[in-house]
């Protein structure tokens, strides 16, 4: 048996042995499903309800897992549909795991009308942003909130200086940008209250029913309590047609002369967020990728503005 089976067998039989364990009886299926580079993931069916269990050997998880937990249950309260999470824990033999019940819907990149869909996660992602947080940061957990001010939050988790230091290396932004962005970084949670972000509100992560309406927000591993509504901004529109963008602003309820001041800082964003991507790049000798990556940082798909 190869080393990848025997693996994958180990992961099986530590989720049917949590499914036991917490739910009280053998699951009648398991099914594997796709997962992170890190996290094994189990579909498992009792007689009438179906749950979810992630799996993961990674030291670090735990707290993430707990993080995650933490994150959901604080939008679950704020009216978000999201999975319940009923219990986070570590195994006797190390696997740290999170077992959910499975939420219902299909995947909204692959049902559903998607400007609908947007539409309706722009209102959602407005009512998770009334959600105030203690302090800035994505390390948080139970009785321990974020603790960081902007500054510590710019340095140990953003790492601003490290992303903008590696753009200037790859020649993806010159000298005055770079102060730019630093700049606004600088003033983006300035005497700002933190909110709870999702982190990455896009349609691969959201569930819709028949009727094209969402029924759960997924994956809160990227869960952050950052400025909003810029943070959840700059990923939930980035990848988005213009049509798609429109959709999403409206629901979440912002005019031209609201979002016009953001858009400084959502490009900032995007920069920043690129970076070890562009980094990664460049470490595999992609010129192609990163060909790609400086006709956007030069703004060639910018076709509106003449400035």
């Amino acid at each position: 048996m190869s080393g990848k089976r025997r693996a994958d067998e180990r992961m099986r039989a530590a989720a049917r042995a949590i499914f036991k364990d917490c739910i009280g009886t053998t699951p009648r299926r398991l099914l594997a499903q796709s997962g992170g580079q890190t996290n094994s993931v189990f579909r498992a069916d009792a007689s009438d309800e179906s749950f979810v269990i992630r799996l993961s050997g990674d030291e670090g998880k735990l707290d993430e897992f707990r993080k995650e937990r933490w994150a959901i249950e604080r939008a679950r309260s704020a009216g978000i549909p999201a999975p319940e999470v009923l219990q986070v824990d570590r195994t006797s033999d190390g696997l740290s795991f999170m077992l959910s019940r499975r939420a219902p819907g299909r995947l909204a990149t692959k049902f559903g009308d998607p400007q609908k869909t947007l539409t309706q996660l722009g209102r959602l992602a407005r009512t998770l942003h009334e959600t105030t947080m203690p302090a800035y940061g994505g390390g948080f957990w139970n009785d321990h909130p974020p603790r960081l001010q902007w500054d510590d939050f710019l340095r140990d988790e953003l790492k601003l200086e490290e992303r903008v230091t590696q753009l200037l290396r790859l020649g993806l932004i010159d000298e005055p940008r770079a102060a730019r962005v630093r700049q606004l970084m600088q003033d983006l949670g300035a005497n700002r209250e933190a909110r709870l972000n999702h982190g990455d509100l896009r349609l691969k992560n959201v569930l819709v029913d028949v009727a094209g309406n969402v029924s759960a927000v997924i994956d809160w591993e990227m869960a952050t309590a950052a400025p909003a509504p810029e943070w959840d901004l700059a990923v939930a529109l980035h990848d988005l047609s213009i049509d798609e963008k429109d959709a999403f602003i409206d629901g979440y309820g912002l005019d031209g002369g609201a979002l016009l001041p953001l858009g400084p800082v959502l490009a900032a964003l995007n920069i920043l967020h690129y970076a070890p991507f562009a980094e990664a790049a460049s470490q595999d000798g992609d010129r192609g990728q990163l060909q790609r990556y400086r006709r956007r940082f030069a703004r060639l798909y910018d076709l509106y503005s003449t400035a």
